[in-house]
């Protein structure tokens, strides 16, 4: 009986240490997103935002969601062709240009796990040469609540 279950015991063992390769084992985390290294958290369609964060994953395993809810559903994925660079602590991806105008929240998603969003508006683009674009719409308020009186 006990000759059994020693190999039983160690197929176990090893396939306990053995890492999963399906799902990755940190969440993506995203610290910034902007328009440019400095910019406004604020973007119109066809332009550069840059994000930054860790575990962000790389082009064939991850995407960037904007106007997605709070929960990362919803939004306007960008495709391969928005994408200008991507490393694990940095991309560089234009909105996509079917993105509508208004708040929301920006999520990157690595192998199917979502970042928790940050607040990213995109604006109306300029409607003509040398006028500049509409002010952003301000992004929904993580936390927010009304304050009750006593």
């Amino acid at each position: 009986m006990l000759t059994r279950l020693v190999p039983l015991l160690a197929v176990l063992v090893l396939g306990a240490c053995a890492p999963a390769a399906e799902r990755p084992s940190l969440r993506p985390v995203v610290f910034t997103a902007t328009r440019g290294i400095d910019g406004p958290s604020a973007a119109a369609p066809g332009q550069e935002v840059v994000i930054q964060g860790r575990y962000l994953g790389g082009p064939s395993t991850g995407s960037v969601i904007f106007r997605a809810d709070e929960r990362g559903e919803g939004g306007t994925r960008a495709q391969a062709k928005d994408i200008v660079s991507w490393g694990a602590d940095n991309i560089v991806v234009r909105v996509p240009e079917d993105t509508a105008a208004g708040g929301g929240f920006i999520v990157v998603e690595v192998q199917g796990v979502k970042s928790f969003g940050m607040p990213f508006s995109i604006t109306e683009p300029a409607q003509a040469k040398g006028r500049a674009p509409a002010q952003p719409v301000q992004a929904p308020k993580v936390g927010a609540r009304p304050h009750k009186p006593l």
